[in-house]
C-alpha cells in the first residue's frame, strides 16, 4: 500500500497495489488508467508519497529504455506470482518511487 495526498483536500489517500517490482533502489508500478487516474494525478501535483513509513518521490517515466526495464521487470514478478495483466504490463503507465528524486513529468 503507499499513500498520496489527495490534490484538492490535502488528505492522505491510501492506494494497494499488485503490479509492481523493486529495481535496486527504485520501485516501478503501472498504471492501466494512465494519467486519467486519481493517485496519478495526485503525484503530478505532489509527488511525495508514503510506503510502509518510509516517504518517496513518484515520478513519471518517459526513457524508452526506463520504460522497457520496468515493464520488464514488472511482468517477471506478476508472471512468478501467476497474475493475468498482460495488456497492463505492455500499456500501462510506468510510475517509479525513489528515495531523495525531485523531479516528476
Amino acid at each position: 500500500m503507499f499513500v498520496t495526498r489527495g490534490r484538492v483536500t490535502g488528505l492522505p489517500r491510501e492506494k494497494w497495489w499488485l503490479p509492481f517490482a523493486p529495481d535496486g533502489d527504485v520501485l516501478y508500478l503501472l498504471e492501466e488508467q494512465g494519467d486519467r487516474a486519481d493517485w496519478v494525478r495526485n503525484v503530478l501535483a505532489d509527488p511525495t508519497v508514503t510506503i510502509d513509513g518510509i516517504t518517496l518521490t513518484a515520478r513519471i517515466v518517459d526513457d524508452p529504455d526506463e520504460v522497457a526495464r520496468a515493464r520488464q521487470l514488472c511482468g517477471a514478478r506478476c508472471a512468478r506470482l501467476g497474475l493475468l495483466v498482460g495488456d497492463l504490463i505492455e500499456r500501462g503507465l510506468v510510475v517509479a518511487f525513489e528515495r531523495g528524486v525531485s523531479r516528476i513529468t
